[in-house]
Parts: C-alpha cells; structure tokens; sequence
C-alpha cells in the first residue's frame, strides 16, 4: 500500500478518546512536508493498569465530552461482561497536567496528582469531571507505576 492509500486514521480517535489534536500533514497539500514525529498534545492519556501498558484495556472505551480551561469531562466504559478492568488515567500525554480532583455520581475525590486510577465492574461504566490544572508538571515519559 501506498503510504497516501493507508485506510488506518488515528485522528478521530486522538480527538475524541484523548480530547488531543493530531497534527499531520494536510490532507489538501501534497507538497507541505510529513508531520509525523511531533509531540502529542492532549487532555488525557489512558494505561491498562492490569497489564502494565499503555492504552486502555481490553473491551474499556473512553469518550472525552467536555473540555474546559480548568475541567475535562469523559465516560469510561467497561464493554467486557465478565471481567473487571483497572483504567489509570492521565492529565496529558506526558503527564504535564495535574489533576486536583475527579468528581463521579456527586462524589469528589481529591488527587492532586497526574493520574487518578479507575476500577471499572463488568459491563458498567462511569462519567468522569476531572478538574485540572494544565501545564503544572513536568513532562515525563515515564509510566504512572514507575513515578
């Protein structure tokens, strides 16, 4: 395949599951040179606390609803009937943004920290408003459990 025919496209799901851009070339500028390689900017990044790896686990979707200066709002879903998934969520794709606290059902908890850890049951799912302070740390490649 032609790297210009490839069906995979990431951006929908960089903007909707991450509340990020994704920044490539334009698809109307044959000429503008590739973007690939830049630094991902988003609201959110997931890691399957299970597994010790990044993404979301298994049968887990994320949908970032709300993005507000200090807030973000997003649903988790556990899609699995049977098995219960652990999903760490992170302020930015480098752990860069603080969250101060997550609010479920009514309940806030406070974090203050760059990931809040979210025990999702069979088949349930959980909306979550996160309340941020973007910028406030320092960007890290390391893995939530090795900080």
């Amino acid at each position: 395949w032609p790297i210009d025919i490839n069906p995979a496209n990431v951006t929908s799901l960089v903007q909707l599951m991450t509340g990020g851009l994704h920044i490539a070339r334009p698809s109307w500028s044959k000429t503008s040179p590739s973007q690939g390689g830049v630094p991902l900017h988003c609201r959110l990044r997931y890691f399957d606390a299970d597994r010790k790896r990044a993404g979301v686990p298994e049968d887990v979707t994320a949908l970032v609803h709300t993005l507000g200066d200090t807030t973000t709002d997003v649903t988790l879903v556990n899609l699995s009937n049977s098995q219960p998934r652990t999903v760490v969520v992170q302020g930015g794709a480098y752990a860069e943004h603080r969250i101060d606290a997550v609010t479920i059902d009514g309940r806030t908890t406070d974090v203050a920290g760059a990931a809040v850890t979210i025990r999702l049951e069979p088949g349930a799912g959980a909306r979550l408003s996160l309340r941020m302070r973007r910028y406030a740390n320092r960007p890290t490649l390391a893995f939530p459990w090795d900080r």
